[in-house]
């Protein structure tokens, strides 16, 4: 279980150092937890041993023979891995700090390391994983109900969650009224969806704009015309 209660059983901290004192330290601290772990010697038997498919975290040592931490950093940020890294250092400096949390990193710890605060960094890590995995999910399945919609009634949305009414749409569209509204009442059977305010989080969460999504409150003012 992590910090609040949440099964994190099927999360996996992968531990990136050329340092096997190092390697060993960290992970019989965090499997004291009962916190499952990889241990690879290099950023290259990472990239191909790993799968980055199971939830959990990376901590990466800064400076390893070969590809270094901050290197794998920015060929995962390149490819869009959304584990959250947390960066260990005997000898780190202020510009690779800088660096490493300007590309993502959620802590850069220097050795010695406590195994209070390791773990407590990992659990950290574990939520802001699970909240983007759920962020992740959350667009998907929007996505797939606006993947129902013809393209016609794609174009109608649009119009329709800027706020315009129908009849302002069909001006723009070169529609009738009539046929504005038989578009609306497909696009809300289509998605499941009954009210324009809630048209519009589906809208924002399709594009990845979770936050947007949830700031939108209350059911907006009924269409006119």
């Amino acid at each position: 279980m992590d910090q609040d209660g949440t099964n994190t059983s099927n999360f996996v901290v992968r531990v990136v150092d050329d340092d096997a004192d190092a390697r060993n330290f960290f992970c019989r601290s965090l499997e004291r937890e009962s916190i499952e772990t990889r241990a690879y010697a290099s950023a290259d038997e990472f990239l191909s041993r790993d799968d980055l498919r199971s939830p959990g975290c990376l901590i990466l040592d800064v400076k390893m023979p070969g590809c270094s931490g901050i290197q794998l950093q920015e060929q995962l940020v390149e490819t869009g891995c959304p584990l959250p890294m947390i960066f260990v250092s005997g000898h780190g400096n202020v510009q690779m700090v800088a660096h490493s949390m300007r590309l993502g990193a959620i802590d850069f710890l220097e050795k010695p390391i406590e195994p209070s605060i390791l773990i407590a960094r990992v659990h950290e890590a574990f939520a802001i994983d699970r909240e983007w995995r759920n962020e992740h999910a959350d667009r998907d399945r929007a996505k797939k109900r606006l993947a129902r919609l013809t393209p016609r009634e794609s174009e109608v949305l649009q119009y329709l969650v800027r706020g315009l009414p129908a009849k302002r749409v069909a001006a723009e569209l070169d529609l009738s009224h009539k046929t504005v509204q038989v578009h609306r009442a497909n696009i809300m059977a289509k998605t499941g969806i009954d009210n324009l305010a809630d048209l519009v989080r589906l809208v924002l969460l399709a594009s990845g704009q979770a936050e947007d999504a949830a700031a939108v409150d209350g059911e907006q003012p009924a269409e006119r015309g």
